[in-house]
């Protein structure tokens, strides 16, 4: 457990040196010139690293989770899920690492083992817990999409 609480405090410290560096991209975002061009790359850059670091903190993490504790972070994790303004700045690695797209009103999130073997090929045959739905609009018109969580064993 303690080995756990070290990677979540590492894992937070790397996101507040990523919005650091975020908030710093923003703030030459619209400055011009060889010199800008260069420390804007290079902050893209340590951006980059630092969210691979922090990928590989959350799958060592993650890995070490039962397919139920996951899942329980994964519905958490949908329940504060932003708003479309912040959508661009949203992790979804935090969410799943596989997912399947049965069609736009019905997801399903792959939690347990990699391997894609043992999904049964059709999606209506794969059984789902935790199953939810969200309401979103598009235009005037508001739908529903329905997901789930299928533990692959």
């Amino acid at each position: 457990m303690k080995e756990d609480d070290s990677l979540i405090t590492e894992i937070k410290q790397l996101d507040t040196q990523i919005a650091n560096l975020r908030t710093k991209q923003d703030d030459y975002a619209n400055l011009t010139g060889d010199a800008f061009e260069t420390i804007k790359n290079e902050i893209r850059k340590q951006i980059n690293e630092l969210s691979d670091k922090k990928a590989l903190l959350e799958n060592k993490r993650l890995t070490n989770l039962s397919p139920e504790t996951r899942a329980d972070s994964i519905i958490k994790e949908l329940r504060k899920f932003p708003d479309e303004e912040v959508l661009k700045d949203y992790d979804f690695r935090n969410l799943f690492k596989q997912m399947i797209v049965v069609n736009r009103d019905r997801l399903i999130f792959v939690v347990g083992s990699d391997d894609v073997n043992t999904i049964p090929y059709n999606p209506n045959a794969i059984p789902m817990a935790f199953i939810d739905s969200y309401d979103h609009k598009v235009r005037s018109t508001i739908t529903t999409c329905y997901f789930g969580i299928f533990i692959n064993k």
